[in-house]
């Protein structure tokens, strides 16, 4: 997840309430923050310039769930423990004793160098046993130096989604709801290329992957002007990662609807 740095634009205010969410819990009150959005809004990409911004002294751990069809127990978790020694690496190793697991990730918050920022990703495919983890930290990380974020795809969680029942304790939580970007910005990333930036931003309609991707491709020009009115439709025009990808987000509506 930390990697390169994107560029990042009306990211502001989140990223503000994210680091006083950092400054909060090096006095000792964590807090719980709720990062969501629609898939290609952008998630990732704050958390990675949130990420690069933050001192030295302060510990990231990171995990991802994954859309699997057998998910991974504890997948997340496992993430961070093949690169993190210490009490939750310990207590994952010993399988003998899974009740283990919930007080050694509060252990591993405590620690010092403090304050420690937990990010787990795509908390929508997360599985049960890592929804019993978080719960547990959840409702013990204002009493922490710690900083728990979870991301995840709102409108994947519908009322009967085992992901609600978590969100339902977080009273006390932080939420950032990504929007999609505006106009202006969409026209600001456009601005060294061939691109209409107005077709662009119908086509893509602010989704900031959409709009990187369209400008990556080599046939971008031509791929906007089939969005034009009279134009031979978007679809013809899209990167097989672009029609995918808008596959991929239409279904996972259509499943979270049926759940719901």
């Amino acid at each position: 997840m930390i990697s390169v740095v994107p560029r990042l634009l009306e990211r502001a205010a989140e990223l503000h309430r994210l680091r006083l969410a950092v400054e909060r819990a090096a006095a000792g009150r964590g807090v719980t923050v709720l990062v969501m959005g629609e898939p290609g809004i952008g998630k990732t990409s704050l958390l990675q310039t949130f990420v690069a911004g933050l001192r030295t002294q302060t510990r990231v751990l990171a995990g991802v769930c994954e859309d699997l069809l057998t998910p991974r127990a504890l997948g997340a978790l496992w993430d961070i423990a093949r690169t993190r020694p210490g009490p939750l690496a310990a207590a994952l190793a010993d399988r003998a004793n899974p009740d283990l697991l919930p007080a050694a990730v509060i252990d591993e918050l405590a620690r010092l160098p403090s304050p420690t920022v937990l990010v787990i990703e795509d908390a929508h495919w997360a599985d049960s046993a890592t929804l019993d983890v978080l719960r547990h930290v959840a409702r013990r990380i204002s009493e922490l130096p710690a900083v728990l974020i979870l991301t995840y795809r709102d409108a994947d969680v519908g009322i009967n989604h085992p992901l609600r029942g978590l969100l339902g304790g977080l009273a006390g939580a932080l939420r950032l709801p990504l929007r999609t970007l505006s106009a202006g910005a969409v026209t600001e990333l456009a601005a060294d290329s061939a691109v209409d930036a107005d077709a662009l931003f119908r086509l893509t309609g602010g989704n900031p992957f959409f709009v990187t991707e369209v400008l990556a491709s080599p046939g971008a020009r031509r791929k906007v002007e089939l969005a034009r009115p009279g134009g031979a439709g978007v679809s013809g025009g899209r990167t097989d990662r672009l029609r995918d990808a808008g596959a991929v987000r239409s279904r996972r509506r259509d499943d979270a609807h049926r759940r719901s």
